[in-house]
């Protein structure tokens, strides 16, 4: 790889070059070997050179050993050790035990995040292999320099030894580079790196797929706090907000979108049970209560929601043809923080000042959970008007802690879980996403492993939970059903259909090829309008199907 000079030019700021060489098995891209330069730190003995996010919220990030590290200077080897002078922050020093002389270059090899069911949802920051490559957030693996100032950011690649399909991506450019990025330490944090068989689409994103948070993510975000805060309720509600509206105004969600999207956030908003609570206190308890986890997001739309609408009667404009002072605000705060500005609550308020004079009051009552009056606000458009809705309390009834476990603790006896029956110490075997539940879906669905449960059990249709689950294509649980003895496999409903009917309808080929291999199920019953399970399977156009069930019993077929 063609070597830079390592130098502080005079027309811009010191260098800090990443070069990154990715390393394969037979799976695909399987690590990464990592050679950071930094040019003439000018680090004395026992500073800090490079600091490390050792977790991202609850994702702990790559577990670095000082043997494995590797760091040379103009004097030869340069001895580096790991550090913590504050408990209460996430970054680890990395401190060098004498005075630097000239660049300073680090090697070191990094492996993705080894997770499986039990690993708890968190912020996909880490390092992942997906078909074939990896892809991983800048932060989980790499350090940054210690010296808060704007760096020369240099990313390069060396694919000399990699298969030839491969290809390396950084979000400010394709590789193998050199591309530069001028910008403070966390650029490199705040940005995605990716390398494998990537394959590239240029025709725009289909038009069923709303904006997601992410999109705004990536646009637009706020520094914490000196006191630690994150300032989530921008970072998230703001996300929220957008990937409400944008959709609707760029023609690509219909008018029932916006309004389904905006109830069910306000809902979230308004039925959490938590909706006091303190933000600061929301951020230490995010990944453990289930409730706190939504208060950035929803507290921090609805909070936007009601600035958008003081800002459209101050200054008279309304509708979606045009920016509001809402769109202009925060993209100036985006090119701000794009450039590598520093940007706090602060820096929020200002904003608003010409509009709404002084804002702090009610901007720290929306911290510490003072309920918000929504009673005038406006949603865009002068006639568009909240309308008050009386609504449960969302309370679900067990610990968060169960869906991680998979193991039910902490029931609320009288909640509603208790009453559908659920029990402490029930293993869970799938669920629905209990985030939807705050917006507007009505329940939540566990599956649990019970010896008990009787496979054979008929609802009014006749219809068994073993033909429910071979319908929903839960693998698992039909094969927790075979396993028993007694289970009635190719037992008949109302309409005549069988498990096996069902899972070829549904194209659930996994099951499929489970029951196919059966001596007790018939792949050519027939339901009561004469329909085989062949023929379902070829009028949904489920080939792989088709051909599963021609192949496996040849004995049945006329």
């Amino acid at each position: 790889m063609e070597d830079l000079v390592e130098s502080c030019p005079a027309d811009g700021p010191p260098i800090f070059r990443i070069s990154i060489t990715p390393l394969f098995d037979h799976q695909g891209a399987s690590s990464l070997s990592i050679q950071q330069t930094l040019a003439r730190p000018r680090c004395i003995a026992h500073e800090a050179l490079l600091l490390f996010e050792t977790r991202y919220g609850n994702v702990p990030a790559y577990q670095f050993a000082e043997e494995n590290v590797l760091a040379f200077d103009n004097d030869g080897p340069l001895p580096i050790y790991f550090t913590k002078t504050r408990f209460d922050s996430p970054d680890q020093e990395w401190r060098v035990k004498r005075s630097t002389s000239g660049k300073v270059t680090l090697y070191f090899k990094v492996f993705p995040r080894c997770v499986d069911i039990k690993t708890p949802m968190g912020p996909r920051v880490h390092m992942r292999r997906d078909q074939g490559g990896l892809i991983s957030g800048g932060r989980w693996f790499l350090p940054r320099p210690a010296a808060d100032r704007v760096w020369r950011h240099v990313v390069e690649w060396d694919l000399s030894e990699a298969p030839l399909d491969t290809r390396a991506m950084w979000s400010y450019g394709e590789g193998p580079g050199p591309i530069s990025r001028d910008g403070y330490p966390m650029t490199v944090a705040n940005s995605v790196f990716m390398v494998g068989p990537i394959k590239s689409y240029p025709k725009p994103a289909s038009t069923k797929q709303p904006l997601s948070g992410a999109n705004i993510n990536c646009f637009s975000l706020m520094d914490p706090e000196d006191d630690g805060y994150d300032n989530g309720w921008y970072v998230e509600g703001l996300a929220e907000f957008y990937s409400i509206f944008l959709p609707y105004r760029f023609g690509l969600r219909g008018f029932d979108y916006l309004v389904g999207r905006l109830n069910g956030t306000l809902q979230a908003y308004g039925r959490s049970p938590r909706i006091h609570m303190d933000i600061v206190d929301s951020q230490r308890s995010f990944y453990d209560d289930w409730y706190a986890e939504l208060i950035p997001y929803m507290r921090g739309c609805v909070y936007l929601l009601q600035i958008d609408s003081c800002l459209r009667k101050a200054s008279g404009i309304f509708g979606f043809d045009q920016m509001s002072p809402l769109d202009d605000i925060i993209v100036d705060m985006g090119k701000r923080w794009q450039r590598g500005e520093k940007l706090q609550s602060c820096d929020w308020l200002a904003y608003l000042w010409p509009y709404l004079g002084d804002m702090s009051q009610g901007f720290r009552e929306m911290l510490r959970g003072t309920a918000m009056d929504l009673k005038d606000v406006l949603v865009a458009h002068e006639d568009w008007i909240l309308a008050t809705s009386m609504q449960e309390i969302l309370e679900f009834g067990l610990d968060k802690s169960s869906i991680n476990q998979r193991i039910v603790s902490g029931l609320v006896q009288g909640s509603r879980a208790a009453i559908a029956g659920l029990k402490n110490g029930d293993k869970i075997l799938l669920t629905s996403r209990a985030s939807f539940s705050f917006q507007g879906q009505a329940r939540v669905a566990l599956l649990v492993k019970r010896k008990e449960v009787d496979a054979n059990s008929m609802d009014k249709n006749g219809r068994t939970h073993f033909s429910r689950a071979t319908a929903r294509g839960h693998e698992e649980v039909v094969e927790l059903f075979l396993e028993r003895n007694n289970v009635k496999a190719d037992i008949k409903d109302d309409y005549g259909r069988t498990a096996l009917a069902y899972a070829a309808f549904q194209g659930e080929a996994g099951v499929v090829a489970l029951l196919v291999k059966r001596n007790d199920i018939d792949v050519d019953s027939t339901d009561n309008n004469g329909r085989k399970c062949l023929s379902w399977a070829a009028a949904n156009r489920h080939g792989k199907i088709v051909r599963l069930i021609s192949e496996e019993k040849p004995s049945f077929r006329r």
